[in-house]
């Protein structure tokens, strides 16, 4: 049932659908009767609309989440990175310190983000994209491949709480590719 607060295109195929077969009816019958079925139909299509939009669900908070913390570190923003995690994962704030210590980022990214949710635990995976340089020395560092971050929900709000990096299918220490440019990839 959520899919439908979080998707636009079932409620529009749909009324779309209902609308065209009131409107065939108007025109065919041309009686009270079907003129009513239509405007009651565009109305119950557009009340769903505007609850679509205005019902923000658990997957919907995390993908916005998650477009904040990427803007955050495009924009090397690591007190922005910093609000996003959870204070009970000192490691994933640890390792957030050091990568923004570490990289100045050119360009980040997330796309086909896939978000699930359960209670109050999220996962979020997605390819992401990550180009910049070391801070010391200008070396060029880049990234192109899958993410997976792990959410959590304190206080109505989504924090992170650890992330994993894949190169080729296969999970990285993100601080140590980092240390050696080893995530550095040609796409």
């Amino acid at each position: 049932m959520t899919t439908l607060w979080e998707n636009p295109l079932p409620i529009i195929a749909l009324g779309a659908i209902a609308i065209t077969i009131c409107g065939l009816a108007v025109v065919a019958r041309r009686n009270l009767a079907s003129v009513i079925a239509l405007v009651v139909v565009v109305a119950v299509t557009g009340l769903l609309l505007l609850a679509e939009r205005l019902v923000v669900t658990d997957v919907e908070r995390v993908e916005n989440a998650l477009t904040e913390v990427v803007a955050a570190v495009h924009q090397n923003d690591a007190a922005g990175v910093l609000a996003f995690i959870d204070p009970a994962a000192p490691q994933m704030r640890t390792d957030a310190e050091t990568l923004m210590d570490m990289i100045r980022v050119k360009k980040a990214g997330a796309s086909s983000v896939q978000v699930k949710v359960s209670d109050n635990l999220a996962e979020a995976k997605f390819q992401g994209v990550l180009s910049g340089t070391t801070k010391k020395g200008g070396a060029p560092i880049g990234y192109f491949d899958v993410v997976e971050v792990s959410w959590i929900k304190k206080d109505d709000r989504w924090r992170i709480d650890g992330f994993t990096p894949y190169i080729e299918g296969k999970p990285i220490d993100a601080v140590g590719s980092a240390r050696s440019r080893r995530a550095v990839r040609p796409r």
